[in-house]
């Protein structure tokens, strides 16, 4: 989700666009600082992109279309719009599938991951 939500930042505007929230129900802030992508916060960026697109007029209406084939990625993408005026979802009800990756440390001192639903 991060590359998509740093390439479609000037869509979204700087901020909070989201949280992760865990079994305990701690919730971690994610979202979109000037130049890329953030978890917890701008300063711990995730996904920077070098030349960024800003828009001419922040008066934008967005439109998104969603079905049950939005999935993953696609899904906390789209959380980071929901919370946006002058946006319009249309369409069915995504996936409901969220999933992460967590890395861990191999034995042989790599790092590998997997996924989490």
């Amino acid at each position: 989700m991060y590359p998509m939500v740093s390439g479609l930042g000037s869509l979204l505007g700087d901020g909070i666009q989201g949280y992760f929230i865990d079994p305990d129900g701690v919730s971690t802030p994610s979202g979109y600082q000037v130049d890329g992508s953030f978890i917890v916060s701008s300063q711990n960026k995730l996904f920077v992109l070098p030349d960024t697109y800003a828009l001419k007029s922040h008066d934008a209406k967005i439109t998104i279309v969603i079905d049950n084939q939005t999935a993953s990625s696609g899904e906390a993408t789209l959380i980071s719009f929901m919370a946006g005026e002058d946006v319009l979802l249309i369409g069915k009800p995504g996936c409901g599938l969220s999933i992460a990756n967590s890395g861990f440390n191999l034995r042989n001192g790599g790092e590998g991951s997997f996924l989490q639903f």
